[in-house]
């Protein structure tokens, strides 16, 4: 289908064709077609690799965004705790009886408050840490579609260029 076979005793080959009725190529316009494409390819493949780099780059920000993510819950958690030991130990001061007893549960309420204090400190610092990864891993995202739409228009105008250099069949 599609096919033409030749039969013939002698070996073939190829020969010019000319003839005034058959379209001419004008070689200068061919040879700026081969110069554009070749551009154009340039540019597809420059588009190409910024388009990677910049994947690269994005999936790098998402994974320290992800590691600070975890790191503001496991404060948050370390928080909580503290919280909770600074309940029990205000529990523990109210319920001792005068003396040694109540002394210990002083200084453990004192600690369990220095625990709140550090435990604050430290999520209120990683908290803010994250905002810039966040913001930075958005632009990141964005930079990521802009670069794949630009890689998308100058592939897709590589090959419109590549298809006006190749020769057109009429019937």
């Amino acid at each position: 289908i599609g096919v033409r076979v030749i039969v013939s005793p002698n070996d073939t080959a190829p020969v010019d064709i000319s003839h005034p009725a058959l379209f001419m190529p004008d070689r200068e316009r061919v040879s700026a077609a081969l110069a554009h494409a070749e551009a154009v390819t340039r540019e597809a493949a420059e588009a190409a690799r910024i388009d990677d780099e910049t994947r690269r780059t994005a999936a790098a920000a998402h994974r320290q965004v992800a590691l600070l993510n975890a790191s503001v819950r496991r404060l948050e958690w370390f928080k909580t705790r503290a919280d909770a030991d600074l309940g029990l130990a205000a529990k523990a001061l109210d319920a001792a009886d005068a003396g040694e007893a109540k002394i210990r549960a002083e200084y453990a309420k004192l600690k369990a408050a220095a625990k709140v204090t550090e435990a604050e400190m430290q999520l209120a610092t990683a908290t803010a840490d994250l905002k810039p990864k966040l913001d930075a891993a958005a632009e990141a995202s964005a930079a990521v579609k802009a670069s794949t739409v630009r890689k998308a228009e100058t592939a897709q105008a590589a090959k419109e260029a590549k298809f006006a250099v190749e020769p057109v069949s009429v019937y």
